[in-house]
């Protein structure tokens, strides 16, 4: 249901921020914004255990830039410096390598390894699982949608 979970962020997001904006200051905005989100998504898709999108939200007011995001999608500014296109991201991935995403799994009684293979040898990247259960973890700390792999 990824697909269907990446549409209702683009109706519901928008919609959300604008009467949140109105309200709130642009952090509190963004913050309840992502909140009111997520909850969307179980409503109006439903069984989201397994089925999430991140996402990356750009905010262009006047001369400011501001960002927010939710997993391991990355805005990149690009700007034409010394005769050529460069490359800045604005935002930083929520992978659970990060020390301080680490360490909000771990509070919130989850686990952090890379997957296993048949031989019990890890492999590929670390992922965030349930503390408690072999469910297919994430290779990021958040996202929306996704119950069983983000903590």
């Amino acid at each position: 249901y990824g697909r269907e979970v990446s549409t209702v962020v683009k109706k519901e997001f928008p919609a959300f921020l604008e009467k949140n904006l109105k309200e709130l200051p642009m952090e509190e905005a963004l913050h309840k914004t992502f909140a009111q989100t997520n909850q969307a998504i179980s409503t109006i898709v439903g069984d989201i255990e397994f089925s999430g999108s991140t996402g990356v939200i750009v905010i262009i007011d006047g001369q400011q830039v501001i960002t927010a995001n939710v997993g391991d999608s990355r805005a990149i500014l690009c700007s034409f410096e010394k005769g050529g296109i460069q490359g800045k991201a604005i935002t930083r991935d929520h992978k659970p390598d990060e020390p301080d995403e680490a360490a909000r799994i771990l509070a919130s009684d989850g686990r952090i390894e890379a997957f296993k293979d048949s031989d019990g040898e890890h492999v590929g990247p670390l992922r965030v699982w349930q503390k408690a259960n072999d469910v297919p973890g994430l290779a990021m700390t958040r996202a929306f949608g996704d119950g069983a792999g983000v903590v």
